[in-house]
């Protein structure tokens, strides 16, 4: 996109932002991974950038069950999404949405069993976020679950380029 998509706008405030604050207010503790630290949250800065979420998570250590991964680019985020996968993980190691046919990895709930393979992927070199999906236990979110909620599937959608930052925002205007 030519830009820092987590600094992008939504109602005067950069979506990255937004989502902390959407879990902050609903009590679920926030640390940042990454070279920008937020107000209110922990932070882990990135020791190299561009090495992607893999290695960002394996610097990472839940002291929880359960960890909710997020991307900083999703700008319909809903916090609601952490209660509904936190009622549908059942025995799963992780519960991530399927939206148009594609897992969302970085929309997702997983348990803390889910870390050591993430890693020992880390640790071999691995950098592909898919590659850890493949090595734990999960229960798909499908839309009609999502739907159901009351949560837009945009609620767990990022943007990569300005014509589906775009696409949002005329979706969204068409909802209001």
């Amino acid at each position: 996109m030519g830009v820092d998509k987590s600094e992008l706008e939504i109602d005067g405030v950069g979506i990255a932002e937004r989502i902390c604050s959407e879990l902050t207010t609903r009590a679920i503790p926030v640390t940042v991974l990454g070279h920008k630290p937020i107000d209110g949250c922990k932070h882990i800065p990135d020791k190299e950038e561009f090495q992607g979420p893999l290695l960002a998570l394996s610097r990472f250590h839940p002291s929880r069950q359960f960890c909710f991964v997020s991307s900083c680019d999703m700008p319909g985020f809903d916090g609601s999404v952490v209660e509904l996968f936190r009622d549908q993980i059942e025995s799963f190691e992780a519960a991530i949405p399927m939206l148009n046919d594609r897992l969302q990895p970085l929309c997702a709930l997983y348990a803390v069993t889910a870390w050591p393979p993430l890693l020992n992927l880390a640790e071999g070199g691995e950098r592909r976020i898919m590659r850890w999906v493949d090595d734990v236990c999960i229960k798909v979110i499908g839309e009609e679950a999502l739907l159901a909620a009351g949560i837009e599937t945009w609620a767990c959608m990022n943007v990569n380029t300005g014509e589906e930052m775009n696409e949002f925002l005329q979706r969204r205007s068409t909802r209001r």
